[in-house]
């Protein structure tokens, strides 16, 4: 009988001590369920605020690459107005060269034209000078002859 009671005490403490060990282990469950729901809940918040900075992140690489289109095409621009310009450039350079070359020919020509002029009128100045000289010299004859005779 002993034994019996001592096997019933057994069985006994088993049960206390397997409820005692279910409530704990329900406690637990009940304590991770929380932590788990406000983990997800803290997930669900931290997901939404990265999808949120994850829009914003998209319009500002969307207004970056439409400022990029827009750079390009800028740059685009002036580098075709620039080609013009530096053909304008190459092109009133060759006109500035010729008309140099123009000019310096012209200025060759104004110095023979001037020596050919100055050598014609040193010629036609001495040949009036020397009929005017043969014509003074014969008045002067004439005129002395006839103070003389008279």
């Amino acid at each position: 009988m002993e034994i019996l009671f001592l096997l019933s005490g057994l069985c006994l403490g088993f049960v206390v001590s397997f409820l005692i060990l279910k409530s704990g282990k329900q406690k637990l469950l009940a304590a991770f369920e929380r932590e788990k729901q406000a983990s997800e809940q803290v997930f669900l918040q931290q997901k939404f605020e990265v999808e949120k900075e994850k829009l914003v992140f998209q319009d500002r690489n969307q207004s970056l690459l439409k400022e990029k289109e827009e750079l390009l095409l800028q740059v685009e621009k002036l580098r075709a107005e620039n080609g013009i310009q530096n053909q304008q450039l190459a092109r009133a350079e060759a006109d500035f060269g010729n008309l140099q070359e123009k000019l310096e020919s012209q200025k060759k020509e104004m110095e023979n034209l001037q020596q050919k002029f100055t050598t014609e009128f040193e010629s036609i100045a001495a040949k009036i000078l020397k009929q005017n000289t043969v014509e003074f010299s014969a008045s002067n004859q004439k005129s002395i002859t006839e103070l003389l005779y008279t």
